[in-house]
């Protein structure tokens, strides 16, 4: 997850520096595989380390949170693209990412030690 989560902060960052219209392409391309791959390992992650009584609860609570994130980021990437620019949208993407990575890097162990 962790790998996944960090290529994909790495690309939507990398995305501002690239002024070639095929290699934005390519990195776009490749940024679609990771996010892509992510979703059922997200899923299965969450699977693992939600004990089962609560494993409907925080599966709707996980595609509710995607579903209402992604509800709202277009808005706020046009209002920060009206504003500062296209590059600043790529900016708060890979923070938004960013931010993931930390809040996946703060949910605890198991108690197996995986």
């Amino acid at each position: 997850v962790l790998a996944g989560m960090s290529s994909t902060t790495v690309l939507v960052l990398a995305l501002t520096f690239i002024s070639d219209a095929t290699v934005f392409v390519a990195a776009i391309s490749i940024l679609g595989f990771c996010m892509y791959a992510m979703r059922p390992v997200i899923h299965s992650w969450l699977m693992d380390r939600t004990p089962p009584a609560l494993a409907a609860t925080m599966t709707s609570a996980m595609f509710g949170t995607q579903s209402t994130l992604t509800a709202i980021t277009p808005p706020i990437g046009g209002l920060i693209a009206d504003a500062y620019g296209l590059h600043a949208v790529f900016y708060f993407l890979g923070a938004c990412v960013l931010v993931a990575n930390a809040l996946a890097l703060a949910v605890p162990r198991s108690e197996n030690g995986d």
